[in-house]
């Protein structure tokens, strides 16, 4: 499921940025001028129902070019399209809001980060008791 974030959060960067390259395992030396999607936290919250509400925390990284004249123009640039690119994203094949958005930047990093929230149903025990299969012998 996770990793099905990451996919629709990448695809809706490349639509707002398409020559950009954009990392989620590790980030290369020279990656400036390229995004790093990054998982935060994972936090499961059991419900009254058979059911559990997953929250993920991501942070998506730009690593921007050394370029003072035009600093604070990029960095607000990249918050709004962040929020605008990342408010829905597609978690396999379907509409999922994120919330929480924040923006931050220091020297040459700029950082968005956000929530995004999912209900997700839980298998009761009985249902793994149905996939047991049990084998015996029996001794005299």
């Amino acid at each position: 499921m996770i990793n099905e974030m990451i996919k629709g959060i990448a695809a809706d960067l490349k639509l707002i940025y398409p020559d950009k390259n954009i990392y989620s395992d590790e980030v290369p030396e020279g990656a400036d001028d390229s995004f790093f999607i990054d998982v935060e936290k994972i936090n499961y919250e059991k419900l009254v129902s058979n059911s559990r509400k997953m929250t993920v925390s991501f942070h998506v990284y730009y690593f921007c070019k050394n370029e003072n004249s035009t600093r604070n123009i990029k960095y607000f640039e990249f918050a709004e399209n962040m929020t605008q690119a990342l408010d829905i994203i597609t978690v396999s094949g379907k509409k999922v809001g994120t919330h929480n958005h924040k923006a931050e930047r220091n020297d040459d990093t700029y950082r968005f980060g956000f929530e995004v929230s999912l209900i997700i149903p839980v298998k009761s025990k009985d249902d793994f008791m149905e996939s047991l299969k049990i084998e015996c012998e029996v001794k005299e």
